[in-house]
């Protein structure tokens, strides 16, 4: 957060005159990628906040092309109250339900409860290369079967025989899950109905007096034209993701690139969320997809993290690798006949 360093340490809503701009994502050369989840909900407390109000107090998204068209609308969408880190995870969970509650979720954006397992199988002559730059997602493992299994038959579009041990790590009353994408954009959506303005534009730097101890303001590029426009700001959130360091190069942040797939099967599945080590019937490293059940009748899965690539100018830049894309099917399908027949 960027803001005036004669004020309080923590952002109040009082009776003075504030204009929060909140950067979700900023310029490299020309037009950046969508907003995301963190600046929309920023944008929805703010404007939801008891002493919000809209003749004195101004929140402002500067959204480049279209919300939750990065890895906020592509993410698998898992909270739970056992999830890290520990002092954040089972607030996030509360207030997750909480906006299930009073926005109908449901519906909106497919919030529901579900199991959560690691699960332990034997796939077909599955396991990746690993990448260049980074090995540390790989291990080596030993294939022997566990003592035991508890393997729900609920479960069943996962092939029985082809697990070897399950644990549970979640159950409805902790864990749930989101459609990233639609959450991303209802959110967005109520924050306009608050009161916040979202801006067609792209952020390209911070303007500062005293000798730089005081923004003042946040130059854009708005998409209508090529020119630079000046917007003035008491408070500056910054909330671009891995393009943060573009304009806070100060900022600890390493970017990644995930690939990920969706498949629609034949029949609904049931609700659950699996993290499996893939296992094939000779030694090899292995590789921890995570797979995804959702409510609108399709499956996520998605692989590890690399960073074989720069950070690209934009997210629909992004190199995308379809032989990844093709193991993660395949990986999957070796255990799954419901993911292998999917459309």
């Amino acid at each position: 957060i960027v803001k005036h360093p004669i004020r309080s340490q923590y952002m109040t809503m009082d009776s003075e005159d504030r204009h929060i701009v909140i950067i979700g994502k900023v310029t490299i050369q020309r037009y950046s990628p969508s907003g995301g989840v963190v600046g929309s909900c920023i944008a929805y407390f703010l404007t939801s906040h008891p002493r919000y109000d809209r003749k004195s107090h101004k929140v402002t998204v500067l959204e480049a092309s279209s919300v939750g068209g990065g890895a906020s609308g592509k993410a698998g969408g898992v909270i739970a109250t056992w999830a890290d880190p520990p002092c954040i995870a089972p607030l996030s969970y509360r207030l997750h339900c909480e906006l299930a509650d009073k926005h109908g979720a449901i519906r909106k954006w497919g919030f529901r409860q579900v199991f959560c397992a690691d699960v332990d199988a034997m796939g077909e002559a599955v396991g990746h290369a690993a990448t260049a730059q980074d090995h540390s997602h790989f291990h080596s493992h030993d294939v022997s079967s566990p003592s035991s299994k508890h393997f729900p038959p609920e479960l069943d579009w996962i092939t029985p025989d082809k697990i070897t041990s399950y644990t549970e790590l979640g159950r409805p009353e902790n864990t749930a899950q989101v459609h990233p994408y639609l959450f991303t954009n209802t959110i967005a959506d109520a924050a306009i109905e608050n009161g916040a303005r979202f801006i067609m534009g792209s952020a390209a730097s911070l303007n500062y007096i005293n000798d730089g101890a005081q923004v003042r303001s946040v130059s854009y590029r708005s998409k209508e034209t090529p020119d630079f426009i000046e917007i003035t700001a008491t408070d500056v959130v910054v909330a671009a993701g891995p393009w943060t360091k573009k304009i806070l190069p100060q900022a600890p942040i390493k970017e990644s690139r995930n690939h990920s797939i969706v498949v629609r099967p034949r029949k609904p599945v049931s609700a659950y969320v699996l993290f499996p080590e893939l296992h094939p019937k000779i030694p090899q490293k292995r590789i921890p997809p995570e797979i995804y059940s959702r409510p609108d009748g399709t499956i996520y899965s998605c692989g590890p993290s690399d960073q074989d690539i720069p950070l690209p100018e934009t997210t629909d830049l992004v190199d995308v690798n379809l032989k990844i894309c093709d193991r993660i099917y395949e990986d999957v399908s070796s255990i799954s006949a419901a993911f292998r027949k999917a459309r």
